[in-house]
């Protein structure tokens, strides 16, 4: 009998990890899922797909997704908006990384990222204060997804290569023997056999890795996005992605803004690493957009695009940054029992490196070891990690 394998959870990297081992055709893939498939961060994240990192382990693994989201696009009709994206540069160091990212970027076959100087950036965004920029690093070729559109068509192709996947289905326990395998995973509509667990649940890893017996340290932090308006009267140039932070520089978190079809913008603040006001509980925290935080982006966008005159607050929602608690990505057997291999630590970047991700975990359990992704034994999670 082949191998049996439990995944919890279907967001984008539980079903990208599902889509891989069903299409190899030597495992019995069973997915479960609290709700449907990318009910949690997935379909509540703003869709940003990019390249634009500065070290070569972060451009590598982004390398790999986006190129796995275009196998998605011309395979089952994933749209991709390539609107670009832009991460500006204040200071010169900072500028130098970028130059040598989009080399590293170039080597990996990204050929459109460039450097951009402070008229390059003027240019490239019609109405942006680029005072104190000195440049940018820029991919016209990246962009944003609809998550839940991604995660519609992976649930797609794992059920049509035999996974089978479970809505509304809570796990409740892990068990050793039954039914012919190693473990019984309990749930609230039955049983699942398994031989190997995935804990791919995002948000619910830490109450999930505490009913496997093999904890998973998981920082949940709030973040919320908003929708603008635009005037009419503002310039017919399509407003690309700008990501005004740099991943590791210490300066907490920076503004995002893109335009989402022909009249709405799309802004927040982002950032790469935990920020230290975790949700306590990943059912229960507001959904919606605060009064005083969104004062402060509406006084932040006006003074990035001081240029467009009129725009119009809409409203906004709110989504979780899971976090690993050092704040990697995460890919492995746990360190107390390997029959359970821990998926996670997106954070804020899931859409860009979840499938090759998905891909290192079913590596893991088909073969014992990574084999696509350069330096993937470092996301192996860590005791002090795995324990938060």
């Amino acid at each position: 009998m082949a191998r049996r394998v439990a995944i919890v959870g279907a967001g984008v990297l539980g079903l990208a990890c599902a889509r891989e081992l069903a299409a190899a055709g030597d495992v019995d893939v069973t997915v479960v899922e609290r709700s449907y498939p990318g009910a949690g961060s997935t379909s509540l994240s703003v869709g940003v797909f990019t390249r634009q990192y500065l070290t070569a382990e972060d451009i590598d693994i982004r390398v790999r997704g986006v190129a796995a989201l275009a196998e998605l696009e011309a395979s089952a009709g994933l749209n991709l908006r390539r609107i670009g994206l832009l991460r500006p540069a204040r200071d010169a160091p900072t500028l130098e990384r970028c130059a040598e990212a989009v080399a590293l970027q170039r080597e990996r076959g990204v050929d459109d990222a460039e450097v951009l100087d402070p008229a390059g950036v003027r240019a490239l965004v019609p109405g942006f204060d680029a005072a104190g920029v000195v440049g940018g690093i820029w991919c016209p070729s990246d962009g944003y997804l609809d998550g839940a559109e991604l995660c519609s068509l992976l649930a797609e192709a794992a059920q049509e290569a035999g996974a089978r996947i479970h809505g509304r289905t809570r796990v409740t326990g892990l068990r050793r023997g039954g039914a012919g395998a190693r473990y019984t995973l309990a749930t609230d509509r039955g049983d699942v056999a398994a031989d190997v667990v995935v804990n791919a649940a995002g948000a619910w890893a830490g109450a999930v890795g505490d009913l496997l017996d093999a904890p998973v340290g998981v920082v949940n932090e709030r973040h919320e996005a908003y929708s603008f308006e635009l005037p009419e009267s503002r310039p017919a140039a399509t407003i690309p992605m700008v990501l005004d932070y740099v991943p590791g520089s210490g300066a907490g978190e920076g503004l995002y803004f893109r335009q989402e079809g022909h009249g709405q913008l799309i802004a927040g603040l982002h950032s790469n690493e935990p920020l230290g006001e975790p949700v306590d509980d990943p059912d229960d925290y507001f959904r919606g957009a605060g009064d005083e935080a969104a004062e402060r982006v509406v006084e932040l966008l006006a003074a990035a695009l001081p240029g467009i005159d009129g725009i119009g607050y809409r409203g906004g929602w709110s989504g979780l940054y899971p976090h690993s608690p050092d704040g990697g990505l995460v890919a492995g057997p746990h360190p107390a029992n390997p029959d359970v291999i821990v998926a996670g630590g997106l954070g804020g970047n899931g859409l860009s490196v979840a499938l090759p991700l998905g891909r290192t975990v079913a590596e893991w359990i088909r073969h014992g070891e990574p084999r696509s992704l350069p330096a993937a034994e470092r996301l192996v999670p860590r005791p002090a990690v795995v324990a938060g």
